[in-house]
């Protein structure tokens, strides 16, 4: 697997961000947050607290933002 996109509705808040650190995944990961994630929170506060437990990690939390990945092909 080269990338991994999960796009919304992961779990409730943090929980979601903390699950995806717990996995230890050596790849990129795309997180796209849907409408759970902001449940029993708001939505500037839950944004940047999930956005402060991916900072310095491989995990792109995608607001109002662009990522460009460079995908390099091998051949077996």
């Amino acid at each position: 697997m080269d990338v991994l996109v999960l796009a919304g509705d992961i779990d409730i808040g943090t929980k979601g961000i903390t699950w995806l650190n717990s996995l230890g995944l050596q790849i990129p990961v795309i997180y796209i947050l849907g409408n759970h994630e902001y449940y029993k929170g708001s939505y500037p506060r839950t944004l940047h607290k999930i956005k402060e437990y991916a900072k310095n990690s491989n995990i792109h939390v995608l607001e109002s933002l662009l990522l460009t990945l460079l995908v390099i092909c091998k051949n077996i």
